[in-house]
């Protein structure tokens, strides 16, 4: 667009109204594909077209409604962001009220003043296409970086039997849905009562089950291809594209097996994009809805609040999760076998029920964010143990009602259900690092299955996701799949191929979290398993710490280690010799520096053990404080993985 003489070309309101689009992409490129962008992106340019025009016809001056029209764009796509900054200030009606008022001022300082904005009008442009020009380079550098390896290829070679009055299948998976001694000790809810429900409608409960990673693509990937991840696509540790895993999430071995059977497949639409599976027969959604980047777009903006009587981002959640309920409990017998998928965002935030199904919207912009996500937009801990028991109490009563319809569509013969979470709860859930994280909070989970009523014995009591379906497929369709160890794994949200075992020598979970509380004398003592060790920034004269004297401190492991890496939080203001050693002997000599920086606080460091001291064994490690301030503190040591020849 250009006016008449010299003047410039008008590009940068349409470049500002992009950025956002491209931004937000940016940010989220590898969870969402690029074509997510297009309807957005041709919608803000359409409208940014309309409001230049508009001001053109009034003032008569290109340049003039091009500057307001991109000062309202800074203004509409700013305002999410400054209610978040701002929500424990302020209200978000009285924010918009102040922007809009100060938005007010500055049109009208245009108007009347009528600027010369020639000059003004070319450094927008570079600089609005210099904004947009770095999101695009960011995108390219992750799709560039995700063209390395080919993806690992795994043929469904399994023959099936064919069989003519098979039972219908419902793979129900309820978000971030804890195992109830984890709600018992953590929640403080007792969860008997919905337990007692399904072992008396015949389920098997597992009551000892972990998912096999803390993610819900990850985890999904897995139920789905009945294999770890590694063995789905080759990915280097520290990559973030999650969409050719999601690839094998969309064509899937499960899928595969129940449609050879002669299933007719189906599944829901979740609202959230890497779990939506549409390559099935029936993909079950509601009346248009936007999805999750388009709903995270809207809440950069103003609209939730202006429109919030007719139009709410949690609104639409909480109609998508009963849309859910709602088709589940109203299924029909069909002619062919059915095999439903259904993906309830539930417990899991946002938090939209009461415990008795009432409508809530949270006084935060919309977001789907759990663990230190949660807590980064404004929410504490003991908001979201609230909102999550409130939630746990709605989705037990729908659940309820759910499975007693299921059953009572064909009494004789009944149906096989799988009612399991893809993870745990993330109130103690850090996305950047396990330390800081409360593993057996995030990996214990619900595992309940249906199944015919002489095969029940097949599900175990540590049963987890990646073997849920090798056992249905070999009870349902006589296969031969060999059941697989059920291993967890952390990662970071930012590298989630970046996988961390948190399984100990034994196999067994969370044993290998070391913290040490018990002393035995002023110079040595032994530790007890718990649940999460203590963060960084912890106050080392607190007394969760272990203070050392100058003539340091042996911790006995009570049995022979060989891991190859020591996680460790001391005093960060102290050196630390570290000597692992066998009985007696010294194996190896390791210097923890000091980082001499203001204040008292944990830090958390990371020892790499040599192989052969690892191979070698070792069972005890001496602590020496080293040229510090002479307060010298210990706040938990983790073992990692054990070296193998």
């Amino acid at each position: 667009m250009k006016s008449r003489g010299s003047r410039p070309y008008i590009l940068h309101p349409f470049l500002f109204a992009l950025f956002p689009v491209f931004f937000l992409y940016a940010l989220n490129v590898g969870q969402t594909y690029f074509s997510d962008i297009f309807f957005p992106a041709f919608l803000i340019i359409i409208t940014a077209s309309a409001v230049v025009s508009i001001f053109n016809l009034i003032l008569k001056d290109w340049l003039r409604a091009g500057l307001i029209t991109s000062v309202m764009t800074l203004f509409f796509f700013s305002y999410g962001h400054l209610a978040r900054s701002l929500n424990n200030y302020i209200s978000p009606w009285l924010l918009l009220v102040i922007c809009t008022f100060v938005l007010l001022i500055i049109i009208f300082v245009i108007i009347l003043k009528k600027p010369k904005l020639n000059q003004t009008t070319r450094i927008l442009n570079i600089v609005a296409a210099a904004l947009l020009l770095i999101q695009i380079i960011r995108i390219g550098i992750v799709f560039i970086s995700s063209v390395s390896a080919p993806d690992i290829i795994s043929e469904n070679s399994q023959s099936i039997k064919q069989s003519e009055n098979l039972p219908d299948a419902y793979f129900i998976v309820l978000d971030g849905y804890a195992r109830a001694d984890v709600l018992s000790e953590i929640y403080q809810y007792d969860n008997s009562e919905f337990i007692d429900f399904l072992r008396n409608r015949g389920f098997t409960v597992a009551d000892s089950s972990h998912s096999n990673y803390g993610q819900t693509l990850l985890s999904l990937a897995t139920t789905f291809n009945m294999d770890y991840v590694p063995n789905l696509v080759s990915l280097d540790s520290l990559s973030s594209d999650r969409l050719r895993l999601y690839e094998r999430l969309r064509h899937n071995k499960v899928l595969e097996l129940f449609k050879r059977a002669g299933y007719t497949t189906s599944a829901f639409s979740s609202g959230y994009g890497l779990s939506e599976i549409r390559e099935v027969d029936n993909y079950i959604s509601a009346s248009w809805m936007p999805g999750e980047f388009a709903n995270m777009l809207l809440s950069f903006t103003p609209l939730p609040v202006i429109l919030s009587r007719i139009y709410s981002p949690f609104e639409i959640h909480h109609n998508r999760i009963m849309h859910i309920i709602a088709n589940l409990a109203d299924r029909k017998k069909a002619a062919a076998p059915q095999f439903v998928f259904a993906h309830i965002i539930c417990p899991h935030p946002p938090f939209v029920f009461g415990p008795n199904g009432e409508s809530l919207r949270p006084e935060r912009p919309f977001n789907m964010e759990d663990g230190s996500h949660f807590l980064n937009e404004g929410g504490t801990v003991d908001e979201y143990r609230n909102g999550y028991i409130n939630q746990v109490k709605f989705i037990n009563g729908q659940m309820e009602a759910v499975i007693n319809h299921l059953l009572s569509i064909d009494p004789e013969n009944r149906p096989i259900i799988i009612i399991q979470a893809d993870h745990g709860p993330g109130s103690e859930l850090s996305w950047v690092g396990s330390a800081e994280t409360n593993l057996k909070e995030r990996f214990s989970i619900l595992n309940a299955v249906l199944l015919p009523q002489s095969d029940s014995a097949y599900v175990y009591d540590a049963v987890s996701p990646v073997n849920t379906f090798r056992v249905i497929a070999n009870i349902l369709f006589d296969c031969r799949y060999d059941l697989l160890p059920d291993l967890s794994y952390y990662s970071t949200w930012e590298h989630p191929f970046g996988f961390m075992p948190i399984t100990n020598d034994s196999g067994r979970i969370y044993e290998y979290l070391l913290d040490y509380y018990l002393s035995l004398s002023p110079g040595k003592i032994k530790y007890l398993h718990v649940s999460h060790p203590l963060p960084a920034g912890t106050n080392p004269n607190s007394g969760q710490c272990i203070r050392m004297t100058p003539q340091g401190l042996c911790i006995d492991l009570e049995r022979m280690y060989h891991s190859t890496l020591m996680e460790i939080t001391a005093d960060r203001n102290d050196e630390y010799l570290v000597r692992f050693r066998k009985g007696d002997t010294d194996l190896v000599e390791m210097m923890l520096p000091a980082l001499n920086v203001t204040g008292d606080a944990l830090r958390i460091d990371t020892l790499a053990i040599p192989q052969e001291t690892a191979y070698a064994g070792y069972d005890n490690i001496l602590i020496i404080p080293r040229n510090g301030d002479g307060r010298y503190a210990l706040g938990h040591i983790r073992l990692g993985v054990p070296a193998r020849r």
